[in-house]
């Protein structure tokens, strides 16, 4: 693992995802990504791999409790008058597109000058 929680709260000083098991799901899953797009060249996990995996991690957790909060469909609007939620026409092949995005964003934030992320040699 690249990266684990006493990294996420201590040095990136993450505070989205609230505990250590969910952190070890959503990093699993953010070093999973991040190994494809980096075509697995990364030899060492360093502060800047590490940062990356949290950062990827808070995107998927982000993610996650926005399908379970309201079925995956991004939220337009509210009213609390009465509480009432509008829904952005985004489907669900269009909203995990959005989410790939922002994985491979928040990968080269970190990366974008060590090479890891150039595709062509």
């Amino acid at each position: 693992m690249y990266a684990d929680y006493v990294f996420y709260t201590d040095t990136y000083l993450g505070t989205m995802i609230p505990d250590e098991k969910a952190f070890k799901r959503t990093a699993r899953d953010a070093e999973q990504k991040l190994d494809l797009y980096t075509l697995e060249r990364i030899d060492q996990a360093d502060d800047r791999i590490r940062l990356a995996v949290c950062k990827m991690s808070d995107v998927l957790y982000r993610s996650e409790q926005r399908k379970k909060q309201h079925d995956g469909r991004e939220v337009s609007s509210e009213n609390n008058d009465g509480y009432s939620v509008s829904y952005a026409a985004v489907n669900e092949q269009d909203y995990m597109r959005l989410v790939e995005e922002e994985l491979y964003n928040a990968a080269y934030t970190y990366l974008s000058q060590t090479g890891l992320m150039d595709w062509s040699d």
